[in-house]
């Protein structure tokens, strides 16, 4: 069994949070990054279904 002192678990506790709020964020950045690819697509004539078809977004 291991014990941890106060310290120790709270650091636990922020890196967790902060490699989660890491992982979101990166998430977020990959979709605005499909987003304007998307939106670029379309001012050069894509079709929705290509569109989809290369980001993986729903349109």
């Amino acid at each position: 069994m291991q014990v941890f002192t106060q310290e120790q678990a709270m650091e636990m506790v922020l890196t967790e949070e902060y490699n989660k709020g890491r992982e979101e964020g990166r998430e977020e950045g990959m979709e605005k990054g499909k987003l304007s690819i998307a939106e670029t697509m379309k001012k050069m004539g894509y079709s929705l279904d290509e569109i989809y078809k290369i980001t993986g977004l729903m349109l």
